[in-house]
């Protein structure tokens, strides 16, 4: 009788190291499921850096310049004749 129960003592402590083993696996996941989720936050956060970064702002209304084909744009200077003394 004491054969057949250390022989089941024996098999509980294989099924509890298996346990131990599955339960350290899945706290490994978990572990790198949050770190997915951080990498995921991280680049869209980098994402959307360089899209501030490499999109030009807007030009402060002081700024912008004026446009010259318009119906006040200065007339260009006509060029005069050169006078003759004949004249």
């Amino acid at each position: 009788m004491s054969n057949r129960l250390e022989g089941i003592e024996e098999a509980i402590d294989r099924l509890q190291d298996g346990v131990d083993r599955l339960t350290k696996q899945l706290e490994s996941v978990d572990r790198r499921s949050g770190l997915e989720d951080r990498l995921d936050t991280l680049d869209g956060q980098i994402h959307k850096l360089v899209n501030q970064v490499t999109a030009p702002e807007p030009m402060p209304r002081e700024q912008e310049r004026l446009a010259v084909d318009g119906p006040h744009a200065a007339k260009p200077a006509r060029k005069r004749s050169p006078k003759t003394k004949d004249s």
